[in-house]
């Protein structure tokens, strides 16, 4: 930011807080604060005397003469997936507290669903005139046009992606450690065939994956010698879904696993849990499962299946936060990481998987353990 924008953005937060006719820090003062001349703080002082928001008498010095309040309010688009209200349910708390957020704040938001078009997107930010773009869960295929927003000067933030190799700001979960944590947790139970059920082709699930694979390492667990099975779920399959069941079925009986670590909930209901109950294997008896994210509470093995919960909520919250904070240029990109917590369920019982879902089964309670945040 070049030095006199600085000096402005300062003093605009200094009338932010101030009350209209108070006095506002020195020409020399700010002279020194940001180490500039007095030309810059001159620049900075002639703008806001222009928008009317100062009024400068000589000798007494400078004066709020309004609010900034009657400025445009703040406006940011939310991009999310078109399914986020029926496969991705979990997201529902990020929206909850983004929303409540953003009206505390009096920012206005616009929800776009991914069903548009990239251009369809791409011209609402540029008629709309939007200060800001959170984009939620975004795949690999959104980067080009993520870049493009970017790059006409319209701020991208992504939701629990992270994309390090980017300059957009991120606010995630942690899913390396997650899956570390999980996967150890699997390890300190006693268990040495540990299978990985995901699909290891996009970024989050390759982080979940690298987080698995360190535990192992770090365990002495070697995967080579085939102690350890990954179904690798490739997407570019024919009649995946049936290849999806193969895969996890060949990996049941040739190397016989003990626990399970699933990369996604929806792995876990299309592909693993279907397969159990088919074979009528019992949890935890005859595979102990941890899976990534929570599950819906109509599932009859939620009570018996560990997870690992994002806090959604905590992202709604953090997300408009440092937006506002971006927008407003008091920081710059923001790269938050949020731990992710480890749900695991006690005195689990010998369960037979029932078939039908109306045979819910008891199992252990939450162990509810604090959240760690990194700013």
């Amino acid at each position: 930011m070049i030095l006199y924008r600085q000096v402005k953005e300062y003093l605009l937060r200094e009338i932010e807080k101030n009350k209209e006719g108070s006095i506002l820090p020195s020409q020399s003062f700010l002279m020194k604060k940001f180490h500039v001349c007095h030309l810059t703080v001159r620049k900075a002082l002639k703008d806001l005397e222009k928008e009317g928001l100062i009024v400068r008498k000589q000798g007494k010095g400078t004066f709020i003469r309004k609010k900034i309040s009657t400025r445009c309010p703040k406006r940011i688009l939310v991009v999310v997936p078109s399914d986020w209200k029926s496969d991705c349910w979990n997201a529902g708390p990020f929206m909850e507290k983004l929303t409540d957020e953003a009206l505390e704040r009096q920012i206005h938001i616009y929800i776009s669903p991914l069903g548009k078009s990239y251009y369809e997107i791409l011209k609402l930010v540029e008629s709309q005139k939007f200060n800001g773009v959170i984009w939620l869960m975004p795949w690999e295929k959104d980067l080009p046009v993520m870049r493009e927003i970017f790059e006409k000067g319209c701020h991208v933030m992504v939701i629990n992606r992270i994309f390090s190799d980017h300059r957009f700001s991120y606010i995630s979960t942690d899913h390396e450690m997650g899956a570390y944590e999980a996967t150890m947790y699997l390890i300190n139970k006693g268990h040495r065939r540990i299978g990985f059920a995901g699909y290891i082709k996009v970024s989050h699930i390759l982080q979940r994956y690298a987080g698995f694979r360190r535990a192992l390492d770090d365990s002495g667990i070697d995967p080579s010698k085939s102690e350890v099975v990954t179904a690798f779920l490739d997407k570019a399959r024919k009649n995946r879904l049936e290849d999806y069941r193969e895969d996890f079925i060949r990996m049941l009986a040739e190397y016989r696993p003990t626990a399970i670590f699933v990369s996604g909930v929806s792995v876990l209901l299309n592909m693993v849990l279907p397969v159990l109950r088919e074979k009528k294997l019992r949890i935890p008896d005859d595979l102990e499962i941890f899976t990534y994210d929570e599950m819906n509470n109509d599932i009859p093995e939620k009570s018996i299946i560990h997870e690992l919960a994002q806090p959604f909520y905590e992202m709604g919250r953090i997300s408009i936060e440092k937006m506002e904070c971006i927008i407003k240029r008091h920081c710059g990109a923001m790269k938050v990481i949020l731990r992710p917590e480890l749900l695991i369920k006690q005195d689990n019982e010998n369960v037979l998987i029932p078939v039908n879902r109306g045979e819910m089964t008891k199992g252990g309670e939450k162990n509810e353990k604090e959240r760690i945040y990194s700013h």
